[in-house]
C-alpha cells in the first residue's frame, strides 16, 4: 500500500504557500512547503492522479487522473483549505470535427491548463481531443471539443493570455488555435513538445524529447534560438560514452586528448581556492538534521 502513497505531480500555488500534490492512489493533498506536512487529504479521482494545475489569478486548482477525470478545487487563500468545486470526466467525449467516433485510448498525457485570468480549463480528452470548458458557477460549461491534431497524442496547453488564444503540443507539432479554430501550426522536428514556457512578448522557450530548446516567436513565426541537440557521442577508440564537455578518465585521456575541452584540462593554480556553493550552509544543514 506504501506505494499508491508515492507523489506522482504537484504544483505550488502562486502566492508560494501552499504545495497541491496527487498520489498514485487518486489522493489530492495540500502540503506546507515549509515544512513539508500534510495539511489535508481527499479522494480526488479513481486513477491515478497524472498532474496538477494551479490557476494564475484564482483560488482554483485542478487535478486529472488516469481514469481520465477531472477534480477542480477551490481553496483558501489564507488557510489553504481546499473544497471540491467541479467533478467531470473527460473519456467519453467526441469530437465535433471527427468523420467517425474515435474510442477513447490509454495515455500518460499531462495536458491540462487554465487560462491565466478566466474561469476557463483546457484538457484533453480520452480520445486526444482539445476540450475548452468554462467554469461557471451553475458547473462545467462546455466551450468546444475539437480534434486539433491528427492522431498524434495532446503532451501539453500554455494559454497565450491573448484573448483566449491556446497553444497545443502534440508530437513535434506546434498549434495555436482560439475557441477550436485553427490559427497557425508549426513542425519543430519528430520528437514531442513536452514543455511551453513564455520569456517575452510572444517568444515562447520549447522543450522537445530530443533534447532540444526551441526559441520561437508566435508573431514573427522565425526561431531566435535552437539549440543543438544534446546527444551522446562515442569515442573510436575507447567504448566509453560521454557527453559534449564531460571529462575523460585518466586511462583514456592519451587517446582522446582533442575530446576534452581546453578549459576542462587545464590545473588549477597553485594556492588556488576552490569554489563554494552558495547554499552550501543550507545544505549541510539539512543534512545533519
Amino acid at each position: 500500500m506504501l506505494a499508491g502513497r508515492k507523489i506522482d505531480a504537484f504544483a505550488l500555488s502562486p502566492c508560494e504557500r501552499y504545495l497541491f500534490a496527487g498520489n498514485l492512489s487518486g489522493r489530492f493533498m495540500v502540503i506546507d512547503p515549509d515544512t513539508l506536512a500534510i495539511r489535508q487529504e481527499q479522494q480526488a479521482t479513481a486513477g491515478a492522479i497524472q498532474t496538477v494545475a494551479c490557476h494564475d489569478s484564482l483560488p482554483l486548482v485542478a487535478v486529472l487522473g488516469l481514469d481520465r477525470r477531472v477534480a477542480v478545487f477551490s481553496y483558501d487563500p489564507d488557510t489553504g483549505a481546499a473544497d471540491l468545486r467541479y467533478d467531470f470526466s473527460v473519456r467519453e467525449i467526441d469530437c465535433w470535427n471527427d468523420v467517425e467516433p474515435v474510442p477513447a485510448t490509454y495515455s500518460l498525457s499531462q495536458a491540462i491548463a487554465f487560462h491565466p485570468m478566466d474561469p476557463r480549463l483546457a484538457v484533453r480528452t480520452g480520445n486526444n481531443g482539445c476540450l475548452e470548458v468554462d467554469l461557471i458557477p451553475e458547473g462545467v460549461s462546455k466551450v468546444h471539443c475539437t480534434r486539433l491534431h491528427r492522431g498524434a497524442n495532446i503532451v501539453t496547453f500554455r494559454y497565450t493570455g491573448q484573448d483566449t488564444e491556446l497553444l497545443s503540443a502534440a508530437g513535434g507539432e506546434l498549434v495555436l488555435s482560439r475557441n477550436g479554430l485553427r490559427l497557425k501550426e508549426w513542425t519543430l522536428g519528430e520528437y514531442n513538445l513536452h514543455w511551453l514556457e513564455p520569456v517575452a512578448d510572444r517568444d515562447y522557450l520549447i522543450a522537445s524529447d530530443d533534447l532540444r530548446v526551441i526559441r520561437r516567436n508566435l508573431q514573427t513565426d522565425r526561431d531566435r534560438l535552437r539549440r543543438p541537440a544534446l546527444r551522446a557521442t562515442t569515442s573510436s577508440t575507447s567504448p566509453t560514452t560521454r557527453f559534449p564537455g564531460a571529462r575523460s578518465s585518466p586511462a583514456s585521456t592519451a587517446t582522446s586528448t582533442k575530446s576534452i575541452p581546453k578549459a576542462v584540462s587545464r590545473s588549477p593554480r597553485p594556492g588556488a581556492r576552490r569554489s563554494r556553493c552558495a547554499g552550501s550552509r543550507r545544505c549541510a544543514a539539512i543534512r545533519t538534521s
